[in-house]
């Protein structure tokens, strides 16, 4: 993925924070595929799949978080559940936000 699609994802991402909007995988493997038309990357150098949202979320600081979770707490109090096993059994979908801490 070229820098230029990367920074449009994630000045995407920061503009849904901004109006309290979530931003799942699906929506990023979605808006990635946009941004690199509309950028004009040569379809031999776009990306197919979500391989690359592991390395994306990790340079620009990106948690993925669970949704239902997070409206009942502040930002600065959001944890990973998902770590503690507390949802081992539960399929609830994740929503992707900035770490203010990055």
């Amino acid at each position: 993925m070229t820098l230029d699609v990367e920074h449009a994802l994630y000045l995407w991402i920061k503009h849904m924070e901004g109006k309290h909007e979530s931003v799942n995988r699906a929506m990023l493997v979605a808006k990635q595929r946009k941004f690199e038309d509309d950028l004009g990357v040569p379809m031999e150098e776009q990306l197919e799949g979500d391989g690359w949202i592991p390395n994306f979320k990790k340079v620009y600081g990106i948690k993925e978080y669970h949704r239902h979770v997070l409206a009942q707490y502040a930002p600065r109090d959001h944890f990973n559940f998902d770590e503690t096993g507390l949802f081992a059994l539960w399929v609830i979908s994740k929503s992707l936000q900035i770490d203010d801490e990055f």
